[in-house]
């Protein structure tokens, strides 16, 4: 999986390669949740997400930003993960879990060999596993570091499918995935409840041929390092690593009865690489899709999974996968000549995205190697393009009609927005590569269908120093005709809108600077002239400003250092200086500025 960048450049494929990525949709990746090592896999169970990370550490993530303190299994001791094909690679829970606790791992031991076990979760602690609960099915020895695969899938039939590349080197030395008295290079099929550790099903396609290892399903794979049931045709896809010139995608149908041979060393996708010794062509299985490996395109194909969710039909039945190398995201889906048309979705810069989860509403995520980032995939077609300006007071200066910049030159700004404050419902997460020269701060965006109702969805925005919001989009505004907008900042009262705002064509538009004063809802706004600004001291968060008993505003007012001749969290007057001028204000206001409606 893990090879980087090769050096053959196929100059008359690249074009067919580029002039085949021209189709929408096209996707974003939204951060889910983050902070991990090296994750490598991604499988779900409930309503949460396990990820896996190559060092031999699983971990539990229930919601957005929300990972569980305790992993759920460490292993760490008795993984090798040295190298970069090594290591806790894959996981799979038994159909049966939620009644026997039973899952399998797919790892490399100290020795460096594949092995395939079963543990057991905890019987007093959902969210913990027994790591002497390790049950081992097969120790499969690998004669080199790399092409160890490492994918674990339970298919519709209950049966245990465990990808396995061809031992590694380069170009299969040994030609050991066309052997077959060997395991490696092979998909394997076994009966985990059938036996222990595991028995043959009956109908494997060699079981009774002396020349064939009863375990395997299929023959001639490389490094096929993941793979996926449909979860509706139940076809079982394999993306394939090539060698140094295809990437390749097969696709074996439900009603197949195993036993195809996927060609490699023989082929790779569609090209011959080495035919020595092999069969007519007309014996092996060709890929549904192939594409060069050049440096543009990709070297290392991450498979991925079809779309069955909800929440993006334009999605719907399509095969989504992306290459590990590049970043470039596409998919497949069947054309009217009995095969598979492949578009691009996306161009995400290389993250080096190495596996594709699926929820179990069948929302697709993929792991960020590198980053350490999980990302729910997003279609943008349904999206909601979102246009907003605010007036920020202090910071806007009337005068002139710009933002000033005294926040970002106090050096206050974060690159990832800082709303996951106790006060706050909001726990997401955005995330600036860098801090854009004219930002002036983060806001908060929340929308709503009703006035007093739920928000349907919030977001952090940034602030830029003319008073516009960088524009974002929204999926789930999608399917609305209209909606509250609200806008909050850290230490602010927060201005929405009095009516609801029309989305059209996709687009929401709101510029809170043109926007006259009105009474009755919404009277938390403060008035600069006749327009509605964002008005400071917001201590709490509470959408009021005002003295309680607990004094809670004056306490967020408490000095942080004594030096006040930068923007301070006190300065409710945003005159760069706190003093008794900002205590009066904070008084005057006690009880004058109702809040809006709370969200739930």
């Amino acid at each position: 999986m893990f090879q980087f960048l090769r050096t053959t450049l196929l100059l008359g494929f690249f074009f067919f390669a580029i002039t085949a990525m021209m189709a929408q949709p096209s996707i974003s990746l939204v951060p889910y949740a983050s902070g991990f090592s090296s994750p490598v896999d991604i499988k779900p169970q409930g309503n949460r997400l396990f990820i896996v990370e190559k060092a031999g550490y699983i971990r539990i993530v229930t919601g957005p930003n929300t990972i569980l303190p305790t992993d759920f299994l460490d292993i760490d001791a008795r993984v090798n993960s040295g190298g970069n094909e090594r290591g806790l690679l894959g996981l799979a829970f038994h159909p049966d879990y939620e009644n026997n606790g039973y899952f399998y791992l797919n790892y490399n031991d100290a020795a460096g060999d594949t092995k395939i076990s079963r543990f057991t979760r905890s019987s007093s602690n959902p969210d913990v596993a027994d790591p002497n609960s390790e049950l081992v099915l097969m120790t499969v020895d690998q004669p080199y570091s790399n092409h160890n695969a490492g994918d674990l899938a339970f298919g519709p039939d209950g049966y245990l499918y465990i990808p396995l590349g061809d031992g590694g080197s380069g170009g299969d030395p040994q030609n050991i995935s066309q052997n077959t008295s060997r395991l490696l290079g092979k998909m394997l099929r076994v009966d985990v409840d059938g036996g222990t550790p595991y028995s043959i099903p009956a109908d494997n396609p060699f079981v009774g041929n002396s020349a064939y290892q009863p375990e395997i399903w299929a023959v001639g794979l490389r490094n096929p390092w993941r793979i996926s049931f449909d979860r509706l045709t139940n076809d079982l896809w394999i993306g394939d690593v090539g060698q140094n010139a295809w990437e390749e995608i097969n696709v074996q149908p439900a009603n197949s009865t195993g036993g195809e041979n996927y060609g490699w060393r023989c082929y790779e996708g569609d090209a011959t690489y080495n035919t020595g010794g092999c069969a007519n062509q007309s014996q092996y299985t060709f890929p549904v899709h192939d594409y060069a490996s050049i440096n543009s395109v990709g070297c290392s194909v991450t498979g991925g999974y079809v779309y069955r969710g909800q929440n993006y039909p334009n999605l719907y039945g399509k095969y989504i996968y992306t290459d590990y190398c590049t970043g470039f995201f596409w998919y497949l889906e069947p054309n009217n000549q009995g095969g598979y048309s492949n578009f691009l979705l996306g161009d995400f810069n290389n993250f080096n995205f190495a596996a594709f989860g699926e929820s179990n509403a069948g929302e697709l995520f993929v792991a960020g190697l590198s980053n350490g980032i999980i990302y729910h995939i997003q279609e943008t077609s349904n999206l909601v393009t979102c246009n907003l300006s605010v007036l920020l007071e202090g910071p806007y200066d009337m005068a002139t009609g710009n933002m000033q910049t005294a926040l970002q030159q106090a050096g206050k700004l974060p690159n990832s927005q800082p709303y996951n404050h106790p006060d706050w419902s909001y726990l997401g997460e955005e995330r600036v590569a860098s801090l854009p020269s004219n930002m002036v701060d983060w806001v908060l965006i929340s929308f709503r269908e009703t006035l007093n109702g739920g928000s349907v969805v919030r977001k952090a925005a940034v602030l830029l120093d003319d008073g516009t919001i960088e524009p974002f989009d929204v999926s789930l505004l999608s399917g609305l005709n209209s909606v509250y907008v609200m806008m909050e900042h850290r230490n602010h009262l927060p201005v929405i809108t009095a009516q609801p705002v029309n989305i059209n064509n996709g687009t929401l538009t709101v510029d809170f600077t043109q926007m006259e004063g009105y009474t009755g809802a919404g009277t938390g706004q403060k008035l600069l002239g006749t327009k509605w600004a964002l008005y400071a001291g917001n201590g709490n968060q509470d959408e009021a400003v005002g003295y309680d008993l607990n004094a809670v505003d004056i306490t967020y007012w408490s000095p942080i250092n004594g030096s006040f001749n930068i923007y301070h969290p006190a300065d409710y007057n945003m005159d760069n200086d706190v003093s008794a001028n900002d205590r009066l204000l904070w008084s005057l206001n006690n009880g004058v500025f109702s809040g809006i409606p709370k969200l739930n």
